[in-house]
Formats: C-alpha cells, sequence, structure tokens
C-alpha cells in the first residue's frame, strides 16, 4: 500500500472510530478537472469522515486526487483541522474559485495546500521574469506592450497605460514598470516589477480590503528613489 493510500486509510480509520457519517458538507467532482475534488457548504461534525471517504472512493475508482477545490465558510474546528491534515499529508494543491468563499477554519485547510505563495516566492518570481530567465525577449516584449480590444482602443485598467499578459503597465518600451495584485477571501497580495532598475517588490496581507498598494508603493520609493508611476485619480 502506498503512502497515499495509507494516509487516506488512517484517517479514515480514526474517523469511522469516533462517530456516524453525519456532516453537512458535499464533496464532489469538479468540472473539467478530473484531478479535483470539490468542497462546497458549511463544514460539520463528521466531514472529516465524508472527506476522507470520498478520497479513498476516488482512489478505488481509479482516479487520482491532486486538487481540492474549497468554497465554504467555514465550520466545525475539529472537522476542519482534520481535513487540513489529510490535505497536507497528502500534499494536495488547494484553490479557491471565482467568487467562492473561504473563511473561518477553512483558511486553515487552504493555508494546509501544498501550494502556497509566499512573499520570498513572490520575490524571486518577479526577479527571474525581469531578468529574462523566464521567458525570451519577444515574449518580454509582449509583457510590455498593451493589449487593444477590437476597436483599437487599448485595453487596461483605470490610472494605467494598459493591460499585458497579465500585467498592469506603466509607461512605455523598456522603462515600463509592470504590476499586479489580486487576493481572495482574507489575503491580498501585490507584485511589482521594474526591469530596467533591477527591483522587485512584493507584498502580502492577511486583511482582504484593498489597503496594500500604499505600502507597495512607498517600498518601490524607497528601493529606487522615485515615486511609483501610477496615473493621478
Amino acid at each position: 500500500m502506498n503512502n497515499w493510500l495509507r494516509s487516506i486509510v488512517a484517517t479514515l480509520a480514526l474517523a469511522l472510530g469516533s462517530g456516524g457519517l453525519a456532516g453537512a458538507a458535499e464533496f464532489g467532482p469538479v468540472a473539467h478537472a478530473s484531478r479535483a475534488i470539490a468542497l462546497d457548504g458549511q463544514i460539520d461534525s463528521g466531514d472529516e469522515q465524508l472527506f476522507a471517504k470520498a478520497l479513498l472512493q476516488r482512489y478505488g475508482r481509479g482516479e487520482k486526487t491532486e486538487y481540492l477545490r474549497l468554497n465554504s465558510p467555514g465550520g466545525n474546528v475539529y472537522a476542519g483541522a482534520r481535513i487540513a491534515e489529510v490535505v497536507h499529508r497528502l500534499g494536495l494543491k488547494v484553490v479557491v474559485g471565482p467568487g467562492e468563499q473561504c473563511s473561518s477554519i477553512c483558511m486553515v485547510i487552504f493555508a494546509a495546500g501544498a501550494s502556497r505563495g509566499t512573499v520570498p516566492d513572490l520575490l524571486r518570481f518577479g526577479t527571474a521574469l525581469s531578468e529574462g530567465r523566464l521567458i525570451g525577449p519577444t515574449s518580454l516584449a509582449l509583457m510590455r506592450t498593451p493589449m487593444r480590444t477590437r476597436d483599437g482602443k487599448i485595453a487596461g485598467f483605470p490610472r494605467t497605460d494598459g493591460y499585458a499578459m497579465g500585467w498592469s503597465v506603466l509607461g512605455q518600451g523598456k522603462d515600463c514598470v509592470l504590476f499586479h495584485d489580486g487576493g481572495q477571501q482574507e489575503t491580498r497580495t501585490m507584485l511589482i516589477v521594474d526591469p530596467q532598475a533591477h527591483v522587485t517588490v512584493a507584498s502580502a496581507q492577511n486583511y482582504e480590503r484593498d489597503i496594500h498598494p500604499p505600502l507597495a508603493f512607498a517600498l518601490y520609493a524607497a528601493a529606487t528613489g522615485k515615486a511609483f508611476p501610477i496615473k493621478p485619480a
């Protein structure tokens, strides 16, 4: 028996010994993602058992599980902690879909996932990107060139010079500054890359309100000696 299955069986045996399979959350497949399982709804006592059983059933059908998609407001702390333990043991990657939620004990499950981004990770990524170690010169040029809509207008967010390959662009050509921010329930991050100045700034917060840009902009100014070139409001 491999370690993956042994972890599930051990967890399932322990869970089944603690009571019946009640639970409140639903565990099921994810559309167009054969290697993913979904957790939907409030987490209640017994859901740790249902989760382990669902994983074991998938294994029995020959279905590999690599991802867990979360959509939950939280719930029972014990059940959530047990689910998080299984996620950690199996090295499952955890995602929260657009418009979905992950709060309270659900965030512990999210944090237990194998795919977790930290500020040092963001800094390494941004630095490698600006130094041309991730993509070639042609792709780097496209990354600095704002996209256009069908009617020829430059696409982008307010206070920027456009949007290119997932980045908001400030300035033109090799002198431009790139940044990207985003978040989900209870987290937000920002990454700024200035290839010409050889500066990368990353910030992260465990707070959902969009309050981190001023901090990231101040860090950029401290590192470069110039104000962050965001357009006036």
